[in-house]
């Protein structure tokens, strides 16, 4: 059976993945302001 929502899903999925992604590096450029070493 196909999930009528798949579609909904990948967009959803997608654009939690962009969240993540520019929150990871807000948080890297935060680390980078303040010169914390977290070996990356």
């Amino acid at each position: 059976m196909k999930k009528p929502k798949a579609g909904l899903e990948s967009q959803n999925q997608s654009l939690m993945n962009q969240v993540i992604r520019q929150s990871v590096n807000r948080v890297k450029a935060s680390a980078f302001d303040s010169s914390l070493p977290l070996g990356l």
